[in-house]
């Protein structure tokens, strides 16, 4: 899936129809799932509609001279295209100012349960499909510009895991690049985002605090959030309501020391 960045240098070249139709699938399916990029697109496409609208500067009389109507189109075509360069270039800045602006962590819920409904409806496919830790950790690796691994924790004699992985997909968040993680519990999907802490900070709802994490609890859309930071990196988890906090942070904390830290997370 493109980029912000990779999608804002194309832009101009997608209004134009220069792109290939592999490019224009890509673009815009980042466009449907991203509100800042399809801001930014509305907005350059307004500044070339504009500019092909207007009237050239000088109506040329019929009566001219050959030489003359070729000097007023020659003239024509450089104010053109100076003034396309400068509109060009404003456009260009806005597009950057909206894309790259610092991620707001107030709005970070919002974007994680509307990531969970898009893939439960089918309409966010998975960039990779697969049910292994290390295959999906892999795929992430050289896409991320932090560290993650996804945990794959071992069953425990008297139980089988309560979880499976389904795969992962790229997102972005204001200027935060964020892992998207696909999970199946009892038949319900469950998500889980991940980005840098130095760009979203938990914050809101209920807080509460176990094994040194303070974990939030809200709903949005009727489903359960648990939004905490760990270890510099920041994560959302939505679930149904009918999956506990408990239950559905085992993704993240299976071992017996890492469930420690949520033994005291309420239902």
């Amino acid at each position: 899936m493109m980029t912000c960045r990779e999608v804002e240098s194309r832009l101009p070249l997608y209004i134009d129809a220069e792109l290939a139709r592999e490019e224009i699938e890509g673009l815009e399916r980042h466009l449907v799932a991203c509100p800042k990029c399809q801001e930014a697109f509305e907005v350059l496409r307004d500044v070339s509609d504009n500019i092909r609208a207007a009237r050239p500067l000088y109506d040329t009389p019929f009566e001219s001279e050959a030489r003359v109507r070729e000097l007023i189109r020659a003239r024509n075509r450089a104010v053109a295209a100076q003034r396309w360069r400068a509109v060009s270039a404003i456009a260009a800045a806005f597009i950057a100012a909206l894309i790259l602006r610092p991620a707001n962590a107030d709005g970070f819920p919002e974007f994680a349960v509307g990531s969970h409904v898009r893939y439960a409806s089918g309409a966010a496919p998975l960039d990779v499909a697969s049910s292994e830790p290390g295959a999906v950790s892999r795929w992430l690796a050289p896409r991320l510009p932090f560290r993650f691994k996804l945990p794959d924790y071992i069953n425990q004699p008297d139980s089988a895991k309560k979880y499976s992985l389904s795969g992962a997909r790229l997102l972005q968040y204001g200027n935060a690049d964020v892992a998207y993680l696909a999970y199946s519990m009892n038949r319900r999907p469950i998500s889980l985002l991940v980005t840098s802490a130095s760009e979203v900070t938990p914050k809101g709802g209920q807080t509460f605090r176990t094994g040194g994490i303070d974990f939030h609890f809200s709903s949005e859309r009727g489903l359960r959030l648990i939004t905490w930071s760990d270890r510099g990196l920041s994560y959302a988890l939505v679930s149904d309501p009918g999956v506990t906090g408990a239950e559905s942070c085992v993704i993240c904390h299976g071992t017996a020391a890492e469930r420690k830290k949520i033994g005291t997370l309420p239902e």
